[in-house]
């Protein structure tokens, strides 16, 4: 692989309206705290030290692994600054892919969300295909002739279809894999039901563990108390339903939030503004 990748960015929005691809490399330290994003992430790892944590889950990266995240995850690369960091990361709106007008395409990024399986391990003849593909998308930068961007929806298109492909042949669990089967329970009962009430006691009720044992567990596999990820969790779901135009007031109802002076204060300290701005 070459060593074309640009220096590390650390936005996390997008500029544009439909996708964007970036190659980068880092031999500086990194530190990333546990964020989401309105879009889809597709990070194709290429070199380094680096462990990837979505919603519990720390997955240790092999060259040429896939870990993708939707809109509803939380995660964070934790990264050892003895080798150069190196990867592909392709982030896709949810308009975007809703406009393709063919639903299977958006299917990896949901299955890997409702199976909490984020690592996609292509053979070596489909991660040569994806790898070309977006060789192709980043030739595109530069590009200023006739059809780019044709070129850049054929390309991203293609790219889907292959990440699909890589999503049908991950079976099961794998070896790189750290997580804790009754904290895995717990995080799937808050995302399910992220509009009910949460309390730390009825939690530990409902899993059979005392409080203080469950915010140990927790904290150790997530970086976040439960009360913390309760909280961004639920901000998430919120900011999710205002990009569809609900209300401030209702986005706060349908996502928990019985004080709405409290998410308000919450989601202004989250996102740096209010909810009503946001909806604007």
């Amino acid at each position: 692989m070459s060593r074309r990748g640009k220096a590390f960015d650390e936005r996390q929005f997008m500029k544009t309206s439909d996708f964007e691809m970036a190659h980068s490399l880092s031999n500086a330290p990194l530190h990333i705290e546990y964020h989401s994003h309105t879009f889809c992430e597709v990070l194709l790892f290429l070199s380094g030290n680096v462990s990837y944590e979505v919603e519990g889950k720390t997955y240790r990266l092999r060259t040429g692994d896939l870990v993708l995240t939707n809109s509803s995850e939380l995660h964070r690369p934790v990264v050892e600054n003895d080798r150069p960091y190196e990867r592909y990361v392709v982030w896709i709106s949810n308009e975007y892919l809703h406009s393709l007008g063919d639903d299977s395409l958006g299917r990896c990024f949901d299955s890997s969300a409702r199976h909490y399986r984020n690592l996609l391990r292509p053979g070596a003849e489909l991660l040569q295909a994806i790898l070309r593909v977006l060789s192709l998308l980043e030739g595109l930068d530069d590009d200023t002739g006739y059809g780019r961007d044709l070129l850049r929806g054929c390309f991203i298109r293609e790219l889907l279809v292959y990440l699909n492909r890589a999503r049908l042949g991950t079976h099961g669990e794998m070896d790189d894999v750290i997580y804790d089967e009754k904290v895995s329970g717990i995080i799937n009962h808050i995302n399910h039901n992220l509009g009910e009430p949460l309390s730390l006691d009825l939690l530990a009720e409902q899993f059979f563990v005392s409080k203080y044992h469950l915010i140990r567990q927790f904290k150790s596999y997530t970086g976040l108390t439960p009360h913390q990820y309760i909280l961004k969790k639920r901000l998430m779901a919120a900011r999710n339903l205002l990009q569809q135009n609900t209300s401030a007031t209702q986005a706060a109802i349908q996502c928990g939030f019985s004080d709405y002076s409290h998410f308000s204060r919450s989601f202004r300290e989250e996102y740096g503004m209010s909810p009503k701005a946001y909806l604007k």
